[in-house]
């Protein structure tokens, strides 16, 4: 191998030797199983390029931070090539990213600023008494650029845009340049409605209340990229608004990091602000929600790599992972430190243009390699073309070189990279050109023409300027930036006329002594434990806190009893009744039944087949037989687990709501008492599957008709959230709990009977996908869940309901009114979760012979005025009128409420026999 490269293999051999041995552990080795890789690796054809916003080179496990978490990022850095010299071309977004696209330098797009930024004398507005004006600029990517999606659009590729654009306004979007889907890109560069929905953004339908941005882009790009039926490559660009301010996160992962912080305590020791030339620097990382908003962006990458291995694309796709520029350590927040980087976004220095810089390419020798070359954003674009074997166009000048062969372990020629930034910015960063050659560094000053001189290897933080003693090599450098400067025509600031000392001296003076103080303050107050921002954290706790019940509608029945409306009063007043008689109730756990499962473990959950009854031809009435609708009431009884999880599941919703009215934690500690009982004490807990429910005598230990039993579990997740957000857990019980529900979906998922279920084509199949859905949305399998609603249009809708929208499965059973409308109950409450969770429309969806849930429940609707009289079987109930009256009305009437769509007649309402817990579940 070249020897600017060095191998993590190589490290973690070396560390492995010490505790041991490892077959196969040398460089040898691992050049030849890369050089097997790439002779055995398809051609790599897509590319998926994520651009994150203001991320510095700091800001990920993987360069060093001790404070944020990024699993997702590290992975990819570790598996691919991470450029350890990774540059952007500017310090600030919209020239960094019109580079990007462009393969340009920005003196040669005429992109040199964020794109709105003032220039010229309206720059002396903001008060900042600056000695230049300066530079204009150009405001918009022309269409004479042609940006890198256009090559790949020019070359068969399919391409995709999501996120941030700020690269002009209409008539410049990025389906302007080059882009078959624009995704929330246009012409701003900030998140216009913050981090949650909804986004005040055109390009970008809002999601329920409190979605996250940063996901939702993840998720758009991910369902792209299960789109693909691999008739054609695609271009993926995703270019999140994250990391950019306002920095915002979720209270949890405020709290995560609050505490992480406290341990810490890093600012006990150093300052945490510096005044460097213009403004203050971060100097530590403890601030909480910016570690928050880092991690959910991390979570957000992990989505998109996790949907390419999923569709079986992580094989043949190129990924690139950077940043614009560098890190909020300067302004917008002041979210970060780059140390031992100086400065940050719009800095001259390091910290303003240094950035994490990685490529994944198939098959690349370098894989799993640290390269120390240094690297632009402009070699992005020449990189890719050459990776993918597309020509350049020729009348497209790049600037930037493929780095395809140090991606294979070769070297490339030493060369200068610059840097041109005739402006202030709003950052503290000085008008000033840059050139990095081999360890050097200068920069050049255009406010009074000083330079500056830095050995990167022996300065890294840009503390010693050599410019007056290393006289030859300054000198040197300083020909060759200006050489480049006039050959690229760039444009420079101009003298200001009002310039006045005094003042930009006073406005300096006001920073150190005021405003820095201020704002170490205001920082300092994140790590309050009683620190409550504005709008219930930002919007992110408003309508997505809770995943089965809908807060908002929480929300409308507190105010109705806040407002002693007689019909909400009286429920709540009816629901604390209740809640206090289980207050003094003693916890029936699974380990109470006396009748065991054929395991012999008392913690197995252990049933008896609902409809099946001993054989009355057989002396001893085995095997027990099917009676379809007959239920066996011994079934129920208290030898087996059916009735005290029936019983455990109503207490918890119970106390459950008892809590969210009353904000009494009596009500929250009896439902954790429980759900401590049944779920995580080791002597009572039961165990995470249920194998052996259901059981049929004489023929099987248990069933896959079990996992219905739990379709409610949902009861439990509430209960569990409730107690994480008011930190009633010790870390091993929530550890403990956390580990329960990975288990149980790990087995509803992948055992036989939990896969029997998922193919089941009548409500036991919907009511799987219900739990199932549910559960990966509590465990943060968003995509696993938007792939599950996405494919239930096709398995459940289209599959169950006729176009005349009846059930033929269901009808054709012993009590079809019963089977029918909870098969559309569970339909209702999976689209319930998908608008709510997920941002999809399950209620619109048309089947191509024209089914769909509404018209589901449409069919039922005339048999309920009694326009139709109900032709199929209905055994128990007395009857299909009765039925309808009894379980359909109040039925239709929670899916109208839930789904917010009209279903019934006016002259129909169910709400009348609703539950106390349903009048304040389903408030309207």
């Amino acid at each position: 191998m070249s020897n600017f490269f060095m191998s993590r293999f190589s490290l973690i051999c070396a560390g492995l030797a010490m505790v041991g041995t490892i077959a196969g552990c040398s460089s040898a080795g691992m050049q030849e199983q890369d050089s097997a890789q790439a002779n055995q690796s398809p051609q790599h054809k897509n590319v998926l390029f994520v651009l994150v916003d203001d991320l510095g080179i700091k800001d990920l496990g993987v360069e060093g931070s001790s404070f944020y978490e990024t699993p997702n990022i590290d992975a990819l850095a570790q598996k691919g090539v991470r450029f350890t010299q990774g540059y952007a071309a500017s310090q600030v977004c919209s020239p960094s990213r019109a580079s990007l696209l462009t393969g340009k330098y920005v003196t040669n797009h005429g992109i040199t600023t964020w794109i709105g930024d003032k220039y010229g004398a309206a720059w002396r507005a903001r008060g900042r008494f600056d000695s230049h004006d300066p530079a204009n600029y150009k405001h918009v990517l022309e269409h004479s650029e042609v940006t890198i999606a256009e090559q790949f659009q020019n070359n068969g590729y399919d391409t995709f845009f999501a996120g941030k654009w700020h690269l002009g306004d209409v008539g410049s979007h990025p389906e302007d340049h080059g882009f078959n889907t624009n995704v929330a890109g246009w012409d701003t560069g900030t998140p216009k409605g913050g981090y949650f929905s909804p986004y005040a953004n055109p390009k970008l339908k809002d999601g329920p209340d409190g979605e996250s941005l940063t996901l939702r882009l993840a998720q758009e790009t991910a369902a792209y990229i299960q789109r693909q039926q691999g008739d054609k490559p695609f271009f993926a660009y995703l270019s999140f608004y994250a990391v950019h301010a306002p920095i915002q996160s979720t209270k949890a992962l405020w709290e995560k990091y609050r505490d992480k912080a406290e341990q810490q305590n890093l600012a006990a020791t150093q300052a945490r602000f510096e005044f460097d030339r213009r403004g203050a620097v971060r100097q530590i990382q403890d601030n909480p929600i910016f570690a928050g908003l880092v991690e959910s962006m991390d979570t957000a990458v992990g989505v998109v790599l996790q949907a390419l291995k999923a569709k079986g694309l992580d094989k043949n796709t190129i990924v690139v992972f950077t940043s614009d520029n560098g890190g909020l350590a300067t302004g917008d927040g002041h979210g970060t430190s780059s140390l031992p980087y100086r400065g940050g976004k719009g800095s001259q220095f390091e910290g303003g243009i240094r950035v994490p810089y990685y490529i994944y390419a198939p098959g690349m020798a370098a894989n799993g390699s640290d390269v120390a070359v240094p690297v632009s954003g402009i070699d992005l674009y020449p990189t890719l073309l050459d990776l993918a074997g597309i020509q350049p166009n020729s009348e497209h000048k790049l600037d930037g070189i493929s780095l395809k062969p140090l991606l294979n372990g070769k070297q490339t020629a030493e060369r200068p990279l610059f840097w041109h930034f005739p402006h202030y910015g709003n950052h503290g960063g000085e008008p000033s050109s840059i050139i990095r050659q081999g360890d050097w560094k200068l920069i050049y000053y255009h406010e009074d023409q000083r330079i500056e001189l830095y050995n990167l290897v022996n300065d890294i933080g840009e503390q010693n300027d050599l410019s007056a003693t290393q006289t030859a090599q300054a000198q040197r450098l300083n020909t060759l930036l200006q050489g480049w400067l006039k050959a690229t025509n760039a444009q420079f600031p101009t003298p200001n006329s009002e310039y006045d000392p005094a003042k930009r001296k006073a406005r300096f003076e006001k920073i150190k002594h005021k405003t820095m103080p201020k704002l170490d303050k205001k920082h300092d107050s994140y790590l309050d434990k009683d620190y409550s921002p504005q709008n219930k954290w930002w919007g992110s706790e408003v309508g997505s806190n809770l995943i089965y019940l809908d807060t908002q509608r929480l929300n409308k029945a507190k105010q109705a009893i806040a407002e002693k409306q007689p019909k909400y009063l009286a429920a709540y007043k009816s629901l604390i009744q209740q809640a206090d008689k289980e207050l003094s109730k003693a916890v029936d756990p699974v380990t109470n039944k006396t009748l065991v499962a054929a395991s012999g473990d008392i913690h197995d959950y252990h049933t008896i087949g609902s409809y099946y009854h001993p054989d009355e031809t057989k002396a001893n009435g085995l095997p027990w037989v099917y009676k379809d609708g007959v239920f066996n009431k011994d079934s129920a009884g208290s030898a087996t687990d059916w009735a005290r999880r029936k019983a455990m599941l109503k207490s918890l919703n119970t106390l459950n709501l008892a809590y969210v009215y009353s904000e009494d934690t009596k009500y929250l500690n009896k439902a954790k008492e429980i759900v401590h009982t049944w779920f995580v004490n080791p002597a009572t807990k039961m165990n995470p599957n249920v194998d052996y429910g259901k059981a049929i005598p004489g023929k099987a230990d248990g069933t896959n008709f079990a996992v219905i039993d739990w379709t409610d579990i949902g009861k439990v997740v509430t209960t569990v959230q409730l107690i994480n957000q008011n930190k009633l857990w010790n870390q091993a019980d929530k550890s403990a709990m956390d580990k329960w529900f990975n288990d149980y979906y790990i087995w509803l998922t992948t055992s036989e009977f939990g896969l029997l279920e998922d193919t089941r084509s009548n409500n036991h199949g919907t009511n799987y996908d219900y739990q199932a859905i549910g559960l990966m949305i509590y465990l943060g399998k968003t995509l696993a869940a938007k792939a599950k609603i996405e494919a239930a249009k096709t398995t459940r809708v289209a599959a169950q309901i006729a176009a005349d929208g009846s059930q033929p499965l269901e009808l054709a059973r012993t009590k079809s009114v019963n089977y029918t409308v909870n098969n559309l109950w569970a339909l209702a409450r999976i689209a319930d979760l998908a608008s709510r969770h997920i941002n999809v429309d399950l209620w619109s969806y048309r089947s191509e012979e024209g089914a769909s849930l509404q018209k589901g429940f449409e069919f039922v609707v005339p048999y309920m005025t009694g326009e139709k009289t109900w032709q199929w079987r209905q055994i128990t109930g007395g009857g299909a009128k009765a039925q309808l009256n009894k379980l359909a009305l109040p039925m239709f009437s929670r899916a109208e409420l839930s789904l917010g769509k009209n279903i019934l007649p006016e002259e129909l309402d169910g709400t009348d026999k609703f539950s106390v817990e349903e009048v304040l579940t389903y408030a309207p």
